[in-house]
């Protein structure tokens, strides 16, 4: 993975936060997700998600939108000097087309 210039605190809760959704989050841990890169203001994960989240073939769009906002966190995150807790107030997605697991 390749690392920004983010502080070393930032890191380190960045790495509790990955161990914990992929080891103890009910929902997460069954979601590979890798990061791949993490810097200033930026965040990328290769997530590979499983057969068990379709429906008819399709991902589930409330598991994009849980992704989405728990990817947004990550990077919110990048841009502190120390780590502060997040909450999501109100959060409202629309979808346009059908994905399917590979896409």
């Amino acid at each position: 993975m390749s690392l920004g210039d983010i502080t070393d605190a930032t890191r380190k809760a960045l790495e509790a936060f990955h161990t914990h959704a992929q080891t103890q989050h009910e929902l997460l841990k069954t979601i590979p997700m890798t990061p791949k890169s993490v810097g200033r203001g930026h965040i990328s994960f290769e997530v590979t998600m499983p057969e068990l989240y379709t429906d008819g073939g399709v991902i589930h769009g409330g598991l994009f939108t849980i992704l989405l906002d728990t990817i947004l966190a990550a990077s919110a995150w990048t841009l502190m000097d120390e780590f502060q807790p997040l909450a999501t107030i109100n959060l409202k997605s629309d979808y346009f087309i059908d994905v399917y697991p590979g896409d």
